[in-house]
């Protein structure tokens, strides 16, 4: 089984969010990943500016019914339109998130986005059901629909039949037996009758209710809500501003959004029906609230088709001209929302013309026809006649890829290999031009294969079967058997979105290749995601009816649901109605757009549905972007001595993470694709019961712990979670009412805090105060899972056999610290395994907590506990006492990295009873920055066991900016030693960050000497114990990197290898450094030379300063190869005579900002290292990458290596995140290779030498290698 030959990987890091402020004198460190994929989405959406909307009822039974003259209309239940007592009609919000004013229930508004004094109505006498069209612009003439005469009153004296006169605000509540007959239009559909009782007695079926202080809901007030509606809910065109209004509050600069009405055909933003795509910042979204709470109703068609074609012209650059092309990048994502009451027309005499220039039209100006005539289901739109059966084939992903063969059964599809491309488009082509087996053809659009077979050439439902090798991805659909493509309709709804999701929207050959920002947008590398698999340029189309029922019974979980009309259209059992001629068959091709534009259909039945349509929309194009911008693992933690690794990942924009235990092939080191365990969906359901453990700090407490829950906080702590809106603390304050301003904080936030979602619902609603998630785990970005099981160390210390033999059984726990601010313990086996067994909230982090309540959160991200966590035994009483089997204790000691300034320690000896131990932080000492270093667990010379940490970054104001390693006692974080370097001050400040000890016997675990490198380029060696010259404690500046020959200093960020070479009869200490920044967005551009140095130690006083320029160290170069290696040629290093080599991150003297920036490796004798080329380019995940392997004792190439090769190109889109050596079962090596796309590749290493290296590891691990 493969055993771990080294630390876990480095994070990946995704892209760059945001980042926090950097004041002068300070280093840029991101508040979020740096890497990724990140360009912003475009978002239009189509407002229907139909007659229709100004109507005051929803359905259209509550015409055709005949329910306008009877209590139907004024009831919930039949026009869903209509006040209904048990939803919360919010006041809508203006673009800054400022509420309108609450309806005054006696000077209600007419209209709530036009408010006069003059057409104030008074609500307790002046209410009427239903009113004249939208132009009358004070409130109608009392008028009964039942009862009319030439003064306007109703005349038959009654008061049991209903009346549209002016009167006191009232609805409508059912009594009768027949609740599943309303709305049915038969004679037992009661919302049909027009008699009704008035109090609780009476033999009608409806009883009338006027709003007052105590007719609402158990007794409550509800003429405030009732005044609300009428207000601002009345109309289907008041409901929809209302609606959008609410739910585009979460859309930040993180979006690009424009708007048009469907009956404006122009682009011109100087109109009311159109504003251009920009990012959705306060001017942008101000033009557009103030376009769509303005606009009025002219009484137009319906020209849907028209409009979903001018959105999709938009993105391909070929409508408008001007500044309206929204496409600034290829990568970029294209979304359309379409929301309607009625369906689709083209008839001239409403006053567009639909057939013209604006209808259903493509990219040459000519109607699309019939797009989905030979789609696959559910998408296939035809009629009976011939079978066919169709498959898909999407590729995804990058690399160079070689596809050999593709079978359906026993049938060859494709029996060659196609030509190796990195291009999925590409890839795609080169399959379907070679499908060519009797019976069946293919074509290719984009990276999307579509393989066509005859009836009788295929005879079920096979999945295409992909022989390829590669970094790309294929996804199949098996074959479903389809009509022929004669039928079907053409140039509807669903064929115009079908043709802008199918079609390459920026191509050359249609000379639009130059996007917004003048560069090109032709590559096909839209992120291919399995509910989006295209990677060309396209629209994706969501639509959302209004109230409108077509010939298909809807269901909100339709995608997935196993019964149902949809699911008969994917089963082939129903086939989509022909919208041919105008009546609801057109609502279902309103539904067969969204599903043919990979969307999403929602139908809206009330204010309620219609708000959660648009926020679902809005989230499933999140989910979209989130996935593409993130889901990269950002570490893998094999476990010595057993088959399966700990991996973690994120998504950024939710900033939810995943935890998942995974196989490890012994014979080929490849990682498994399915985990064995996750731990996400295990907290989500522990959180829901509310049955978790978590843990905070409690100085008087006997294991200095306590419940991180309201009533265990004391006073001071509580006050960190309360009065957040009255300091503003959350950005939603200025949304919320007196009362969710009150409730938005204290005990409800740490509530939320430990993942209860009862105050997370959706903005707008009654319990919508803070961030709703998707999932409680936090994202873990640069953290390494811990994995802790039974004691495993060689320590031949007193009694330490026994401690082993006490704890063999020990249960296995993974700890893992995220940024919902908790290191969580996970179990790592068992039945339970992946559940959570505790957490704990460090208390250095309490007071910022609250921000991860906020809904602008995804596009704010902060760090928390984002440092790795370290873990060792040691005996607390050394060296005073030896420690009894029983006295022996397991810590862990964890880091913030930007999260925070300082450390935490616990015993995790008992692993489902912790204690807490000590802190370190910033109040303690001012000169303790933020935590990047991991911890290091040793003892010293006199047997103390001492924890080791750093400075870290930014420990400034009121910090000296210096470097200082600090020497703790592990038990109780006493500070032993306070070693300064004598570098770095306020202005400059050293950024002493990674350390490595030198242990030279594991049966000891005795460091005699650290060695560390900070920001300025200085390469220390810290004697704590007076062990090396000079005398005392003291920092020995090794050697200065850069800073001569026309190189700048080079920063140091990484941890540094430590090997013990046998030369010339002699022992060479050795330290290995790789130099290199990507902390912040200003490193991304730096091009300056960075480099590899090995340097030896000769444990002097004085150290080798400026290497670059004093001929101490003999210099590499690397000479590029023509397939992307790169070679290094020179004489074996004499390390009697030389103090060392170095290489520079750089071929023929051209710098390209290469740096080291993750941890480089020490096995066997071979150094191994990753170096990463960022790139500005929001299209790749974070820019390119390079593997390196050198003999670290000859500072050439390693044994069987190939013609001197010590580099290769791994990716020109990905960075490297990590490096991982594995032994494999047969003692041969292999590299895993992390990167920023989320991708583990496997590489199998050079052949070691038959002879047994002369070259010793030397270093401390916090887990023992096996």
């Amino acid at each position: 089984m493969p055993a771990r030959l080294r630390a876990p990987l480095c994070a990946g890091m995704l892209l760059a969010i945001a980042t926090a402020p950097v004041p002068a004198a300070t280093t840029d460190i991101a508040q979020a990943p740096i890497a990724s994929s990140g360009a912003k989405p475009n978002l239009m959406f189509m407002l229907d500016d139909s007659g229709s909307m100004q109507w005051s009822y929803l359905g259209d039974s509550v015409k055709t019914n005949g329910y306008v003259n009877a209590v139907g209309y004024r009831s919930a239940l039949c026009n869903r339109l209509y006040y209904d007592p048990k939803i919360s009609y919010t006041p809508p919000i203006a673009a800054d998130g400022t509420a309108f004013p609450a309806a005054p229930f006696t000077a209600a508004y007419y209209d709530g986005y036009d408010r006069k004094a003059s057409e104030a109505v008074d609500l307790s006498t002046s209410f009427m059901a239903w009113r004249s069209a939208v132009s009358v612009l004070a409130p109608p003439p009392g008028r009964a629909a039942d009862c009319w005469d030439g003064s306007g009153q109703c005349t038959d004296g009654g008061t049991t039949r209903v009346k549209n006169a002016p009167e006191a605000a009232y609805y409508f509540v059912y009594k009768g037996n027949r609740a599943d007959r309303l709305g049915d239009g038969s004679d037992a559909d009661d919302c049909k009758s027009d008699a009704f009782d008035t109090g609780a007695s009476g033999s009608a079926n409806w009883r009338k209710v006027v709003v007052g202080a105590s007719s609402g809901p158990e007794g409550s007030d509800e003429r405030q809500n009732f005044a609300n509606w009428y207000s601002y809910y009345r109309t289907r065109i008041m409901l929809i501003k209302t609606a959008l209004g609410l739910a585009f509050r979460d859309i930040d600069s993180n979006f690009r959004i424009g708007y048009t009405t469907i009956g404006y055909p122009g682009t011109d933003s100087a109109q009311p029906d159109f504003q251009r795509i920009a990012d959705a910042d306060l001017p942008q979204k101000t033009a557009l609230y103030n376009k769509l709470y303005g606009k009025l109703i002219p009484g137009s068609g319906t020209p849907l088709r028209g409009a979903l074609s001018k959105a999709g012209r938009l993105y391909a650059g070929k409508f408008g001209g001007g500044d309206n092309d929204p496409v600034q990048y290829s990568c970029q994502q294209n979304f359309a929302i379409l929301a309607t009451d009625g369906y689709w027309n083209g008839n001239v005499s409403f006053g567009v013309d639909e057939d013209g220039t604006y209808g259903p039209l493509g990219l040459d100006g000519r109607e699309v026809g019939n797009q989905d005539a030979r789609l696959p289901r559910p998408r296939f739109d035809g009629t009976p006649g011939p079978a066919v059966w169709v498959a898909t084939i999407s590729v995804g992903g990058s690399g160079s890829t070689v596809v050999g063969a593709v079978r359906a059964g026993a049938v060859a599809l494709l029996p060659q290999a196609t030509a190796a491309s990195t291009d999925p488009a590409a890839v795609a082509a080169a399959i379907a031009a070679g499908i060519a087996a009797p019976g069946f053809s293919a074509s290719a659009r984009g990276n999307l294969v579509t393989i066509t077979a005859a009836d009788g050439a295929i005879a079920s439902a096979l999945t295409p079967a992909i022989d390829g090798s590669g970094g790309m991805s294929f996804t199949a659909t098996p074959f479903s058997r389809l009509a022929s493509s004669a039928g079907g309709a053409s140039n509807t709804l669903a064929d115009v979105a079908a043709y802008y999701y199918g079609t390459d929207l920026r191509d050359p050959a249609l000379g639009n290749c130059t996007g917004a920002l003048g560069r090109d947008v032709c590559a096909n590398n839209v992120p291919s995601l399995p509910k989006d698999p295209a990677s060309h340029q396209h629209m994706t189309t969501f639509t959302i009816g209004l109230g409108v029922d077509g010939t298909l019974r809807y269901r909100d979980d339709y995608a997935t649901a196993a019964s149902g009309d949809f699911a008969d259209i994917v089963s082939g059992a129903k086939d989509w109605p022909a919208p041919d001629r105008f009546g609801p068959e057109r609502v279902d091709d309103l539904w067969h757009a969204a599903v043919n534009g990979y969307g999403v259909y929602f139908n809206a039945r009330n204010a309620d549905t219609l708000g959660a349509a648009l926020r679902s929309a809005l989230a499933s194009m999140r989910e979209r972007i989130g996935n593409a911008a993130a889901s990269a693992t950002s570490n893998l933690e094999p476990v010595a001595g057993d088959n399966f690794v700990f991996s973690a990942r994120y998504r950024s924009v939710f900033w939810d993470g995943e935890v998942e235990a995974r196989t490890v092939d012994p014979q080929t080191g490849q990682v498994s694709t399915q985990p064995l365990w996750s731990a996400q969906a295990r907290l989500d359901a522990l959180a829901r019961s509310g049955g978790r453990t978590i843990y905070t700090w409690d100085a008087n407490a006997a294991n200095r712990l306590k419940a991180f829950a309201w009533n265990a906080l004391n006073g001071s702590e509580q006050r960190t979670f309360s009065g957040l809106c009255s300091a503003s603390r959350l950005s939603q304050c200025a949304e919320l009412n007196a009362q969710q301003k009150a409730a938005a904080g204290g005990e409800n936030l740490v509530n939320y805090l430990r993942g209860s979602s009862v105050h997370a619902t959706p903005a707008g609603t009654p319990n919508g105060l803070f961030r709703p998630r998707e999932h409680v785990l936090g994202d873990i970005v640069n953290a390494q899972p811990l994995y802790v099981g039974a004691p495993s160390f060689s320590y031949a210390d007193a009694n330490y056999a026994a401690f082993r033999a006490l704890r063999a059984k020990r249960r296995a726990m993974v700890y893992v610290a995220a940024n919902d601010g908790m290191l969580h313990a996970f179990r790592a086996d068992g039945t339970d395994a992946g559940t959570e067994a505790w957490a704990y909230v460090p208390p250095a982090i309490l007071s910022g907590l609250f921000r991860l309540a906020d809904r602008n959160y995804g596009a704010q991200h902060r760090y928390f506990v984002d440092g790795s966590p370290v873990a060792a035994d040691v005996c607390p009483k050394a060296p005073q006492e030896t420690c009894k089997a029983e006295e022996w204790r397991t810590i862990l000691v964890g880091g913030f990295g930007a999260g925070g300034r300082g450390y935490y320690a616990l015993d995790i000896t008992d692993p489902e009873a912790p204690a807490a131990l000590w802190n370190l932080l910033a109040t303690n000492d001012f000169d303790i920055g933020l935590s990047f270093g991991k911890p290091i667990i040793a003892k010293r010379a006199d047997g103390t066991w001492t924890v080791a940490v750093t400075s870290g970054y930014n420990n400034v104001a009121p910090g000296s900016g210096g470097g200082f390693l600090y020497l703790l006692r592990a038990a109780d974080g006493t500070r032993l030693a306070k070693i300064a370097t004598g570098a770095g001050d306020r202005s400059t400040p050293s950024g002493l960050g990674q350390l490595n000890a030198w242990v030279d016997n594991p049966f000891d675990n005795t460091a005699r000497r650290y060695y560390g490198g900070d920001l300025l380029g200085n390469v220390w060696r810290f004697d704590i114990d007076d062990l090396t010259p000079p005398a005392g404690q003291e920092a020995v500046l090794l050697a200065e990197l850069g800073n001569a020959g026309g190189v700048s200093t080079q920063p140091i960020t990484t941890r540094p290898e430590l090997a013990l070479v046998r030369a010339g009869g002699a022992d060479a200490a050795l330290v290995a450094i790789g130099t290199g920044r990507y902390l912040g967005a200003t490193d991304i551009a730096d091009s300056s030379v960075q480099s590899i140095y090995v340097i030896k130690d000769a444990l002097g006083a004085r150290g080798l300063g400026r290497v670059r320029d004093n001929g101490a160290l003999t210099q590499r170069r690397l000479t590029a190869q023509s397939d992307g290696s790169r070679s290094l040629t020179g004489e074996v290093v004499n390390w009697n005579t030389n103090s060392g080599w170095y290489v520079d991150l750089q071929t023929d003297d051209a710098a390209n900002g290469e740096r080291i920036d993750i941890d480089m490796q020490l096995q066997l004798g071979v150094l191994k290292a990753a170096g990463n080329i960022p790139t500005p380019d929001v299209c790749s995940a974070g820019g390119a990458s390079v593997r390196y392997a050198f003999d670290i004792a000859s500072g050439l190439a390693p044994p069987g290596a190939r013609k001197g090769i010590v580099a290769w190109k791994v990716s020109d889109s990905t960075l490297l995140t990590g490096i991982e050596t594995l032994r494999l079962a047969g003692g041969t090596t292999s590299t895993l290779l992390a990167d920023s796309a989320g991708g583990i590749q496997g590489v199998q290493d050079p052949s070691a030498p038959a002879a047994a290296p002369r070259v010793r590891r030397i270093g401390w691990s916090e887990l023992p290698d096996q």
